[in-house]
């Protein structure tokens, strides 16, 4: 595991030095700090299933982290399913930089992920109008105070490194128009292969950022303090694809079985239909 933090700490900063050099003049230099924005296509999905934990940490105080739970079962309360956009060059190189921990459990994983999303330069052409409203939203909840009291700063960024007053800043220039979450069983009284969309809520979006693609305009952020918590609400606001969804089961079901396989489709506005499963094993 010790490697595992020393590769990752090796990304954030190899990545945020090689996005400086190669798109200096996209930086925004406001209050000390320069957002390096990284756009890419929705062209391919890595799913992680993990779970949400709270542990102590040295000196008495307690965190909430994720953890994959690789070939281990997870108590359905804390079941998480995180799934991440890229195009294909980004999430192979992911999945093949990543493989043998994101088998294991107790991984803390979404920092290394995060930071390994701009390792690649296959970017999309930048939006600079997006990127304006981007940097723009989460300045004002910076200035408030609210990312220190949230405890969510250095969390909810990609590659935040103090010493070079940088920040990378993901978003996806493909928008979604259909989404759905299906099982191989049973599930909440309905049978295999049903969309259970309804049946499930959204825990959290990296960044905390909602763009519609049908005119580029932010219409939920940081500033906003109601939550996009519906699959059918997000999908309603014509998203472009987040760079990180994660979903949770909004009720535990009677139904639940020891172990299922979750299958996540999108459908882009371009027509395109990307599918992902993984195998989730549940403690009982």
């Amino acid at each position: 595991m010790k490697g595992l933090y020393f590769i990752i700490s090796i990304f954030m900063i190899g990545g945020t030095l090689c996005l400086t050099g190669c798109f200096k003049d996209r930086t925004s230099k406001k209050e000390g700090y320069a957002f390096l924005f990284v756009p890419r296509t929705c062209d391919d999905l890595l799913l992680i299933p993990a779970k949400r934990e709270k542990r102590m940490e040295p000196g008495g105080t307690s965190s909430l982290n994720t953890y994959t739970i690789g070939a281990t079962a997870v108590p359905a309360a804390s079941f998480q399913l995180y799934i991440f956009t890229g195009d294909y060059t980004t999430i192979d190189y992911i999945i093949k930089r990543f493989n043998d921990d994101l088998n294991k459990a107790d991984i803390e994983f979404v920092s290394g992920i995060r930071a390994a999303l701009n390792i690649k330069s296959d970017l999309a052409p930048h939006k600079p109008a997006i990127e304006q409203q981007l940097e723009s939203d989460y300045r004002r909840y910076y200035s408030s105070g609210s990312s220190f009291k949230n405890n969510d700063y250095l969390s909810d960024i990609t590659t935040t490194v103090p010493r070079f007053n940088l920040m990378s800043w993901q978003y996806r220039v493909t928008g979604i128009s259909d989404f759905s979450i299906t099982a191989n069983q049973t599930l909440f009284n309905k049978p295999a292969g049903t969309n259970l969309s309804e049946a499930f809520i959204i825990s959290s979006f990296y960044p905390t950022q909602i763009v519609s693609y049908t005119n580029d305009q932010l219409v939920w952020g940081y500033n906003d303090t109601k939550k996009i918590e519906s699959i059918s609400q997000w999908l309603s606001l014509k998203p472009y694809a987040p760079p990180m969804i994660a979903l949770k089961m909004a009720t535990i079901p009677a139904d639940l079985p020891d172990e299922t396989d979750f299958t996540i489709t999108i459908t882009t506005t371009d027509g395109k239909i990307i599918k992902e499963t993984t195998h989730v094993k549940f403690a009982k």
